[in-house]
């Protein structure tokens, strides 16, 4: 089963406005009916997060979706929210500029990738999207349409709701317009694996990377499953450490020349052009390393605590991203799962159900609430008091 599969309970026709002022409109009646809705534009995302709590309307948002302003001398730009991020990138391409983010599929669009809080392989050097987010427009449950931040970062004081919306599923607000830094393309990339006998010394290499003078875009540790899976390595040891680095040819080549010697070990593989931006393009359906794994969990902890996750039993699609304290592994079953959570936790970090091959409920995906979320639900109810945007999708069933 592909990572976007997995349907919702839909119970009218669904509606699609061609503005916002019609969005507006459209979420106030839906608003004062008590109608829940379901927004959605590309729909590749519908896997993350728990099923829904009840019957819910498709609201589609494909329509929302152009450039309204790019300024290439100041590398900003404005879209809507519905943009796919292929033709995002077109745009910016033009200007021999992108918005660094790893897409996660062909038919992503910006507002979804907000909505998941969206990362991949390359935040190491790029950061995340909420890092490069200015100005938001969205509409609340009631119709109303908010703006905030603007054009540059001094537009930003107090209180940053730009990030408030990331990564919230949809359960706050809709997202219209995105206004965001855009970045130069580099010139050169590339990338090397080094094979080390089992996670333990492969996270070690990889600590060591991120403590030296080199400034790599990715650093990622695989177990053998992995590796084989997401770049099609053929592996003799039990894990491997991947770095990619870009930037003018000489900074790149400085990467290849040095690494060798800070890991101790010879690169397994060197990887560039066609074959890397492959591997860009497909790592995120490969998370799902094993056909009879039921479930890909996300887990995580404090960078200065990942060391602690490392003895996570291996050839189970393991994958770490040591630079966010992040990591993905595939378990069989949710017994699996709660042993993972349990072990998280007791070092200060989460577990969460990123991708599952059936529906799933709040406590299961998410965990069980913690302290934070009171806060969670105060801001529900000042942002969707009737509980009408995703209801149930979110941490504790918000």
């Amino acid at each position: 089963m592909h990572l976007s599969q997995r349907p919702h309970r839909y119970l009218f026709m669904p509606q699609s406005p061609n503005t916002v002022e019609e969005l507006s409109e459209c979420l106030a009646g839906c608003n004062s009916a008590g109608r829940a809705v379901v927004p959605a534009s590309g729909g590749t995302h519908c896997y993350i997060g728990a099923t829904l709590a009840g019957e819910a309307e498709p609201l589609d948002l494909s329509q929302l979706s152009g450039g309204h302003f790019y300024e290439p001398a100041d590398m900003v730009a404005s879209f809507g929210a519905s943009t796919k991020l292929s033709d995002l990138q077109l745009a910016l391409g033009a200007e021999n500029q992108r918005l660094d983010i790893d897409p996660g599929h062909a038919d992503s669009t910006l507002g979804g990738a907000l909505a998941i809080d969206h990362f991949g392989p390359r935040c190491h050097g790029w950061g995340t999207l909420r890092d490069k987010i200015l100005g938001l427009t969205y509409v609340l449950a009631d119709g109303r349409i908010i703006k905030v931040g603007g054009r540059v970062m001094k537009n930003v004081a107090g209180y940053d709701l730009n990030k408030l919306m990331v990564g919230s599923l949809g359960t706050l607000a809709i997202m219209t317009d995105v206004t965001f830094r855009a970045n130069p393309k580099n010139d050169a990339e590339g990338a090397w694996l080094f094979e080390f006998d089992d996670v333990n010394e492969a996270l070690d290499a990889a600590l060591k990377v991120q403590g030296s003078q080199l400034e790599p875009l990715a650093v990622v540790v695989f177990d053998q499953q992995a590796a084989t899976t997401i770049v099609g390595s053929e592996m003799v040891k039990g894990a491997q450490l991947f770095v990619a680095a870009e930037g003018v040819p000489a900074f790149v080549e400085h990467h290849a020349a040095s690494l060798s010697e800070l890991v101790g070990t010879e690169v397994a593989r060197s990887i560039d052009g066609t074959a890397l931006a492959a591997i860009w393009s497909e790592w995120h359906h490969r998370l799902h390393c094993r056909d009879e794994a039921s479930i890909v969990a996300r887990f995580g902890a404090r960078t200065s605590k990942c060391s602690h996750l490392k003895d996570l039993q291996i050839s189970n699609g393991l994958v770490l991203y040591p630079g966010r304290g992040v990591g993905f592994i595939n378990v069989d079953d949710i017994n699996s799962l709660q042993a993972l959570r349990q072990k998280c936790e007791f070092f200060g970090g989460y577990a969460i159900v990123h991708w599952s091959r059936d529906r799933l409920d709040a406590e299961t995906v998410w965990g069980r609430p913690g302290a934070d979320f009171a806060v969670m639900q105060r801001l529900k109810q000042t942002h969707d008091p009737n509980g009408i945007l995703n209801p149930g999708r979110f941490y504790g069933g918000i």
